[in-house]
């Protein structure tokens, strides 16, 4: 006797697909979650770093979605990209305070911990 199959009634699509469909959707969020929980600690477990930097980009990017009821939201990430006295390029996605605080050109002191943006002093 097989588990998906009854020679009385045939193949049992849904018995069979459903829970596959079902586990593989757990694991796609249970590894998202895990993955930025993973990124969040490297972040916090990282030394503070501290360079002379010049702002070289600012960038909007604006998302619009609908939902099935019709309701619209919107967001907008913000992304500032300095250049480090080594030449080295760091891009950060930043909380729209600090976007608004500076222009590209300014010259500082940018303190980072891996990917996370702390400061910027002029």
């Amino acid at each position: 006797m097989a588990l998906f199959f009854d020679p009385f009634s045939g193949f049992d699509f849904f018995s069979f697909v459903v829970p596959i469909f079902f586990g593989i959707t757990l694991l796609i969020i249970f590894g998202m979650l895990g993955y930025r929980l993973v990124e969040g600690l490297k972040n916090s477990l990282a030394s503070e770093e501290t360079v002379q930097a010049t702002l070289i980009d600012k960038v909007t990017s604006t998302n619009h979605s609908t939902d099935s009821n019709g309701m619209n939201s919107s967001w907008t990430n913000y992304t500032l990209t300095f250049e480090l006295a080594t030449k080295e390029r760091k891009t950060f996605e930043v909380k729209r305070k600090d976007y608004l605080k500076y222009v590209v050109g300014d010259r500082g002191q940018l303190s980072f911990q891996r990917k996370r943006f702390n400061d910027f002093k002029i």
